[in-house]
């Protein structure tokens, strides 16, 4: 996925995405509602986007790369890079990181779904219940990147799929739930088919991450 934001006078001046690769067809039409925040002051709370247009209407990664760019935007930083690493889980434990411009920002280690360590954050869930507990523990770049990791380890969970094997199936026969996301809205997922070839290994050739092939 790509996106480009445009900034003027502290204002998104104009916003555009692009679904290059999904795991459903119908997914290729969530950046549409990426309209919604056109005009739309730049604020480093992103529960202000959430009170004015629905997380689940977007898709889901499409409205995390969103909040990432004002994030950037009002950083006032030529360019930022996150590196999310998730491991594969061994022992029930999975390992994750997060790395921004290159510094270790989150170290977390997962079990069922909840946050064992570090200590400060033990027992939360990643899911119910989590931006509540980011946003009373995090500020800042921490708290982006805190987001951030629990979208890359949720993503990273889909490797247990072979998705090849049900390419062109009907979308609502497995998923995150209904009204989730734009694709699992009650209006389209019964539409969607599973995507052809919608994965790729990079654990040879890292450099071509970023060319959108």
């Amino acid at each position: 996925m790509q996106l480009t934001l445009i900034v003027l006078d502290n204002s998104i001046a104009q916003i555009h995405g692009e679904v290059l690769r999904a795991p459903v067809d119908i997914c290729s039409s969530a950046p549409m509602h990426l309209a919604a925040f056109a005009g739309l002051e730049l604020h480093d709370d992103s529960r202000v986007y959430a009170k004015h247009t629905p997380p689940n209407s977007h898709c889901t990664h499409l409205f995390d790369m969103t909040m990432l760019s004002i994030s950037f935007a009002l950083s006032g930083k030529a360019q930022r890079r996150y590196d999310v690493n998730v491991a594969d889980e061994k022992d029930g434990v999975l390992d994750a990181t997060i790395y921004l411009d290159d510094t270790l920002v989150h170290h977390w280690l997962i079990r069922d779904a909840h946050i064992i360590s570090p200590s400060s954050l033990k027992g939360i869930a990643l899911y119910k219940g989590f931006f509540g507990h980011m946003h009373a523990h995090f500020v800042a770049s921490e708290l982006d990147c805190a987001k951030a990791l629990q979208k890359g380890i949720m993503v990273a969970g889909a490797r247990r799929w072979n998705m090849a094997a049900i390419a062109g199936s009907p979308a609502d026969n497995f998923g995150p739930g209904i009204n989730i996301c734009h694709s699992y809205s009650e209006q389209r997922i019964h539409l969607g088919k599973r995507s052809h070839n919608p994965s790729r290994d990079f654990s040879d050739t890292p450099e071509q991450l970023l060319k959108f092939q």
